[in-house]
């Protein structure tokens, strides 16, 4: 009985880990464990931008909301937004859909559903 060996669950070897797999595999195998650490990198660096975007999206969207419409006129409001602003585009691109709201194929489309099709497109 004493040349049996006890072995733990710490000392047995995983076949199936990634340090068999990258020790055990072959060229092709190592290289699709590269290139899956690669593409696991650049996910998680688009989640973290795409989240960083959106945090500074929603502060920058409170600020506008109250300079908005705090205003005294829609024009006086798209003029206090800043230049640079995604929301002054779309406030701009509102502006410009009820100005060319007239004309005869128009007349059968209510003001609200014309600006709202244009800034859909």
């Amino acid at each position: 009985m004493e040349n049996s060996v006890v072995t733990t669950a710490a000392d047995a070897e995983n076949p199936y880990g990634l340090t068999a797999l990258w020790r055990d595999g072959g060229p092709i195998a190592q290289a699709t464990l590269i290139v899956l650490l690669i593409m696991s990198a650049v996910s998680w660096y688009i989640i973290f931008s795409k989240l960083w975007d959106q945090r500074r999206l929603r502060k920058g969207a409170k600020v506008v909301e109250k300079q908005f419409w705090s205003s005294g006129s829609l024009k006086e409001a798209v003029d206090r937004l800043p230049k640079d602003s995604d929301f002054r585009a779309v406030a701009e691109d509102g502006l410009r859909a009820s100005a060319h709201h007239e004309g005869r194929l128009t007349d059968r489309i209510d003001l609200h559903e014309w600006v709202t099709m244009s800034l859909q497109r």
